[in-house]
């Protein structure tokens, strides 16, 4: 393993496919990009792993974005406002909200179940928080404060927080 100053490798960084071939596999007919994390020289070459050292470290060639096949065309859930807690809800001290993130951009949307399950789970992260609505008013927005965060955490959904602009006791009565 090779040793490379800061300032002449890229690391961590990552393809969802057709940027990159694995060098024994390079030929644009066979459709087999590389999906993964990736680390990039100072002189352009490219390998897999997240750095030197992290598994085979196998050549990657770029081919650009030269799908084999047209993509199918995917369609955008719709956002929808959400939903507000019903009578019941309150009585539950609770409610589930359902939210949707474009996997490779920091747009989040609050949806309804029903759309939850018909979104692409390749496209986007979809997840759900279970929302306190009634208690006493420092412990609900702690504990809403904290089912985010640890949502954000679990799912890899970081920006959520300021998507709620922080109002952990929205809803609450």
């Amino acid at each position: 393993m090779a040793y490379y100053p800061k300032n002449k490798i890229q690391t961590n960084l990552s393809t969802n496919g057709n940027e990159y071939q694995l060098l024994p596999n390079y030929n644009l007919d066979n459709g087999i990009y590389y999906i993964g994390y990736y680390y990039k020289l100072y002189n352009g070459e490219t390998y897999t792993g997240k750095f030197p050292g992290d598994g085979n470290n196998d050549k990657l060639i770029f081919v650009g974005d030269k799908p084999s096949k047209p993509k199918p065309k995917s369609i955008t859930p719709k956002s929808t406002p959400p939903l507000f807690p019903t009578e019941d809800d309150y009585k539950n001290g609770s409610f589930i909200r359902y939210f949707f993130k474009k996997r490779n951009e920091y747009l989040f949307k609050e949806i309804t179940k029903d759309e939850l399950n018909n979104v692409d789970k390749n496209l986007y992260i979809t997840f759900e928080l279970r929302w306190i609505l009634t208690g006493v008013k420092e412990t609900v927005f702690n504990t809403n404060r904290n089912i985010t965060l640890l949502t954000e955490q679990k799912n890899n959904v970081y920006g959520l927080s300021l998507f709620l602009n922080e109002n952990y006791l929205q809803y609450y009565k």
